[in-house]
């Protein structure tokens, strides 16, 4: 009886310990709203708060110069945490919605990101610029990950054994 109790309480440490909320503390909320001289964005991220790995995230650009939906070109440059790498990234237009930019970076670095977005149009253009908070991922998940997928099929044999073991003494009495 005790050692059904114990293996209880290990189970809930683990699960508790393995959740480990993270919340950006930039200032990029989702969606994230930008407002120009020239151009409205609306930035819509898919996984939020940001994490590392593959971010996806939606445009949403309206030329408030010309009152009209954005049909130019919109970059992304992102500056690596210490600014010792930058990369391009280039939205690209989805054909039914005519407000619609896709996106997707693979951040591979947590902290905070300067962010650039570059959108030409005509004569017209703007830059904008923003920082992004990129959290680690959860923790009890990446790294001792593998302990918990060991864990478990050792648990499943040793109850398998134990359920055995009771059955051969229920057997022999």
């Amino acid at each position: 009886m005790i050692n059904k109790k114990i293996i209880f309480y290990i189970f809930t440490m683990i699960f508790f310990a393995s959740i480990n909320p993270l919340s950006s503390d930039s200032e990029v909320t989702n969606p994230l709203l930008i407002e120009g001289n020239k151009f409205d964005v609306s930035i819509e991220f898919y996984n939020f708060p940001l994490k590392l790995g593959e971010q996806f995230f939606d445009l949403e650009i309206l030329n408030i110069s010309e009152d009209k939906n954005f049909k130019g070109t919109a970059e992304f440059y992102f500056n690596s945490p210490g600014k010792n790498k930058r990369y391009k990234v280039v939205a690209l237009k989805l054909p039914a919605p005519d407000l619609l930019y896709k996106s997707a970076f693979t951040f591979k670095q947590s902290g905070i990101w300067d962010v650039e977005l570059i959108l030409r149009e005509g004569n017209d253009y703007e830059e904008f610029y923003f920082k992004m908070n990129i959290q680690d991922p959860n923790l009890g998940t990446f790294k001792y990950g593998y302990l918990l997928m060991l864990f478990v099929p050792l648990l499943i044999l040793i109850a398998i054994i134990s359920l055995y073991r009771e059955s051969r003494k229920n057997t022999d009495k």
